[in-house]
């Protein structure tokens, strides 16, 4: 092993044992927020919860600190947070022991299960060690905490649709970044996807009663590479389907809960990621009816007060900027046109593979029409589909439909990527352990390991794959050259960097996380901001009188918009008739240089 390959490893760890101490901050902060007589008594269902309502707290007073103060507060609301929950360090410790002792007993009882499910953690590695490279995250996930760093405070990103959800796990992401890196925000990311794997087997044993079948719920899940590769990635999709996975415990294990609790966990999914509220609403009445009878309305009220005041932040920020609490989901649902938005870009949102031809419009098995392989779900997954009703009867499975069938409804109606429906999937993986347990016996983890044989195969020979990781883990290609040859328009963020201070305003550029100044790039469904301005009818004045006025000095053209040639910034004109409008405006700029195709300008002083 190479100097260079040490080094990336050494880095990597060094980023998993930071985003090990968040997550282990959290649910201290968590646990010290639970009143005593309002805590599970056991540990598998209270070290959860109280991971999940510290991720809840802390993201949601940093938004307002960050929003209010600047970002310098969040520092102190995470200080505060901690020497409040430090009081309760030693019980929490005891209760994480706890319920890490039930887990190896689960394990212990399905060697093969669990070492199969070992081997499918491990093939996370390769991604994990890489730079931050997925599209979301340096797009948003992880750009717009950053651009919050930049400029020292949280404020409304109006030029994304994705400036307006919510922020808790942004907030988490912001943390992580300042404190070792935007890339630990991956590790964070996959650490939540190995604590819903834990919380996934704790909610199969307590639906089906069999330490054999189990940790046949993770496995099912964590070979589906429509959850793998994203665990890889600094997205949020797993964060959310925690939350959602840790109601669902709390549902299912009567006595262990005052009705009504397990809506922490649901009001914090929904704070997360606005795709989680099938689950958490279905999730939501299974506590109801699954409350006693005298209790059901004072459940459904809690549940949905929590929810209402997880949301309630970031809801007032959408409703002052566009009048939709929700935005854009409630302009979507109204068929209202969303600004900046075009119908096409609206439809690519709601019908993601428009080619697709299996059920709900997914990609159960690799090779499907215009599926990627992170579109992938496995037939593991279909036969957890068919094996829904074989759980009804079961009493203390029956908390698993209210996962199910309200995304099962959304695939019918829309053709959302597919990991937007990973909580399905989850519940999909603990009807199947259930089945298998009381079909099979003994034999039910052997079933589980041959069926999810297909879907690992394809998850880890992607993994090992995807973005070309070996020349870069062996120490071959260094860091800058790897991104370079990743991330479109990278070297001319390098170059930009040489320049005297300024915003930036870049064009079709993927990668706005790695713009070491204050930027504006639009979202990938969104107009440009010179495309809007020019449909309202602006001027070539004008476009530099607002690019100015939002602190850009600097303009990046990439070749999406003609960048590179004679064309450059040309195509940015809504109709033809504006394209004189866009000539005189580029004429007004200084071409500082053509880095890898895309134009760096300069705009003049006024």
């Amino acid at each position: 092993m190479t100097g260079a390959a040490v080094a990336v490893l050494a880095a990597g760890l060094g980023r998993a044992a930071v985003a090990a101490l968040l997550l282990g901050a959290l649910g201290l902060i968590g646990w010290g927020l639970l009143p005593e007589r309002v805590r599970p008594r056991h540990a598998v269902h209270a070290v959860p919860l109280a991971l999940s309502l510290g991720m809840l707290a802390s993201g949601w007073l940093s938004f307002l600190a960050g929003t209010a103060l600047g970002t310098w507060a969040i520092a102190a609301v995470w200080g505060l947070l901690l020497a409040w929950g430090a009081r309760s360090f030693r019980p929490y410790l005891r209760a994480v022991r706890r319920a890490a002792r039930r887990l190896a007993l689960l394990s212990r009882a399905a060697p093969l299960v669990s070492l199969a499910l070992a081997a499918a953690v491990a093939a996370l590695l390769p991604q994990l060690l890489l730079p931050l490279v997925d599209s979301d995250g340096i797009r948003y996930q992880v750009a717009h905490p950053r651009l919050f760093l930049l400029t020292g405070h949280v404020t409304t990103y109006p030029w994304d649709v994705t400036g307006f959800f919510p922020q808790t796990a942004g907030m988490l992401y912001l943390v992580a970044t300042a404190l070792a890196g935007g890339e630990t925000a991956k590790w964070v990311h996959a650490g939540f996807f190995v604590a819903e794997l834990a919380v996934l087997a704790l909610l199969a044993y307590e639906a089906g009663r069999s330490r054999r079948a189990a940790m046949a719920a993770p496995l099912l899940l964590a070979a589906a590479p429509v959850a793998a590769l994203p665990a890889t990635a600094a997205f949020v999709d797993h964060i959310g389907a925690f939350h959602l996975l840790v109601g669902a415990l709390l549902v299912g294990r009567r006595g262990a809960r005052p009705p009504g609790l397990c809506g922490v966990t649901l009001a914090a999914a929904f704070a997360t990621k606005l795709t989680t509220a099938p689950g958490a609403a279905g999730v939501a009445l299974a506590a109801t009816f699954g409350a006693p009878r005298g209790r059901r309305g004072e459940t459904l009220a809690m549940t949905a007060l929590l929810g209402i005041l997880a949301f309630a932040p970031f809801a007032v920020r959408n409703l002052v900027w566009t009048s939709d609490p929700i935005y854009p989901v409630g302009h979507g649902l109204l068929h209202v046109p969303i600004p900046g938005v075009s119908s096409s870009s609206l439809v690519y949102a709601t019908n993601y593979r428009p080619v697709a031809t299996g059920p709900l419009g997914l990609a159960w098995l690799s090779g499907e029409p215009g599926a990627g392989v992170d579109d992938v779900v496995g037939i593991q997954s279909l036969a957890g589909l068919f094996l829904l009703l074989v759980v009804v009867p079961v009493r203390r499975a029956r908390p698993l439909l209210g996962l199910v069938v309200p995304f099962l409804l959304v695939g019918l109606l829309w053709h959302p990527p597919a990991r937007y429906l990973i909580p399905m999937f989850a519940g999909l993986a603990v009807v199947s352990a259930v089945a298998l347990g009381r079909w099979l016996g003994r034999w039910a983890g052997v079933a589980a390991v041959v069926l999810s044989l297909p879907a690992l195969a394809t998850s880890a020979r992607a993994l090992a794959t995807q973005f070309g990781p070996a020349d870069y883990l062996s120490g071959r290609v260094g860091r800058e050259a790897f991104l370079a040859r990743t991330v479109p328009g990278y070297r001319a963020a390098r170059f930009l960097d040489r320049l005297p201070p300024g915003g930036v305003m870049a064009l079709d550029y993927p990668g706005p996380y790695y713009l070491d100044r204050p930027f504006v790039v639009e979202g990938i469904l969104n107009d440009p901001p010179l495309r809007r301005w020019l449909a309202s009818g602006a001027s070539a004045a004008d476009l530099v009188v607002k690019a100015r006025a939002l602190g850009v000095r600097y303009l990046l053209v990439t070749p999406g918009y003609g960048g590179g040639t004679r064309w450059s910034l040309l195509p940015v004109a809504p109709d033809p008739s504006k394209v004189p409008v866009v000539a005189a405006f580029r004429a007004r700029l200084k071409l500082l240089a053509t880095v890898d195709g895309v134009d760096v300008y300069e705009l003049p002083a006024r």
